[in-house]
């Protein structure tokens, strides 16, 4: 996967106060990035733009296969970020991993295995952004609200 910056608020998903947040491939980025090729090749059939159609739909086969390698873990039935540099997933559980679900990157099985533990999220007053207790912004108890 290339490696793109991004910033998102502090936690410590990405290290201690967000300090490693350029070594990370992100879920929800990923995802984001996937449904836009998705749109941009529907947009194209639309428009009877069929040339860059044709462009668009194996950039978002190609990033939901490199999703489904890198970010997707069957025992822990979750999505999670990987790092660049160490070469391997993290373990931080975020609400980003039910990304995938809304861009349509999930297979039935992956959803049925994520939805199985939105229990680790549900807390008095709706949904937090992870189970960590962290003193941070967007941990527990806390939700950021575009996820």
């Amino acid at each position: 996967m290339e490696q793109v910056f991004y910033e998102f608020d502090t936690s410590f998903r990405f290290g201690a106060f967000s300090s490693g947040t350029p070594d990370y491939a992100p879920v929800e980025l990923n995802s984001l990035l996937f449904k836009a090729e998705k749109d941009l090749s529907w947009m194209c059939e639309q428009l009877n733009l069929l040339p860059e159609a044709k462009e668009w739909k194996p950039k978002a086969d190609h990033r939901r296969k490199l999703i489904n390698r890198y970010l997707w873990n069957e025992t822990a039935g979750l999505y999670f970020d990987y790092h660049f540099f160490v070469k391997k997933q993290s373990d931080y559980i975020y609400a980003t991993t039910f990304y995938p679900l809304w861009a349509g990157i999930a297979t039935p099985h992956q959803a049925k295995k994520i939805v199985a533990k939105l229990k680790l999220f549900e807390a008095p007053g709706g949904v937090i952004t992870s189970p960590y207790t962290t003193g941070t912004q967007w941990d527990s108890p806390y939700c950021w609200a575009p996820i």
